[in-house]
């Protein structure tokens, strides 16, 4: 018999089996809400970046102005 076959029991492929199926089911909630996900990740990014500008203009303006000038 081959050595690796010996090292396998029922809980290591039962652990293997729960974690595929863990994986499986992961990959099936982000492909259901991937729109979502995409919105809020572009969304979350362009705050990220647009945050500088706002910063720097507020040395002159107020807040409130230099995010409508932005």
């Amino acid at each position: 018999m081959q050595p690796w076959l010996d090292r396998l029991t029922n809980e290591r492929l039962t652990r293997c089996l729960l974690l595929m199926a863990l994986g499986w089911a992961i990959a099936q909630i982000v492909g259901y809400f991937s729109s979502v996900l995409t919105i809020f990740l572009l969304a979350s990014i362009l705050a990220f970046l647009l945050s500088y500008p706002v910063q720097g203009l507020t040395r002159w303006l107020s807040r409130s102005t230099a995010v409508t000038v932005v």
